[in-house]
């Protein structure tokens, strides 16, 4: 066993795969979503700012015009808009074989109440993400292994 640590060469063929990235704008998510596209998936970038998203749409595209990715708008500190984005989901796909809940918020500067009424760091980070996996479910239930 290879213990060389891991890196983007170790991520097999993901052709056919549907992938969905929160927080795909920036950071980790875009890293994700640009070594997951380039290995053959359809990444769907799920991003609360669509302006950053289509720039990093546009970093993404630059360095591989084969890359896969649609941009979809998501706001994990509002229910409304998780669901808003579960319907627009399950509308255009029925699978999903991936689910990176990679978003969130670090230390606010100041106390913030997400629209449901929650502090925002826990209503984003915590209940935003779960209500999102939970709505996400059904598509990739199928993908799941019984195993687990």
């Amino acid at each position: 066993m290879n213990r060389g640590g891991w890196n983007a060469e170790r991520i097999t063929d993901q052709a056919g795969k549907i992938i969905v990235i929160t927080g795909a704008s920036s950071g980790l998510g875009l890293e994700a979503s640009t070594v997951l596209s380039a290995k053959g998936a359809k990444v769907i970038m799920a991003v609360r700012n669509l302006e950053k998203g289509k720039v990093a749409v546009s970093k993404i595209m630059n360095n591989n015009k084969n890359a896969h990715v649609e941009l979809m708008q998501v706001d994990l500190s509002d229910f409304n808009a998780i669901h808003a984005f579960s319907k627009e989901f399950h509308a255009k796909y029925t699978n999903l074989h991936i689910l990176i809940n990679n978003a969130g918020i670090m230390y606010p500067k100041r106390r913030e109440i997400t629209k449901q009424g929650y502090e925002s760091h826990w209503g984003t980070n915590h209940l935003g993400h779960f209500l999102l996996t939970g709505l996400m479910l059904d598509s990739l239930s199928e993908h799941l292994d019984p195993e687990w």
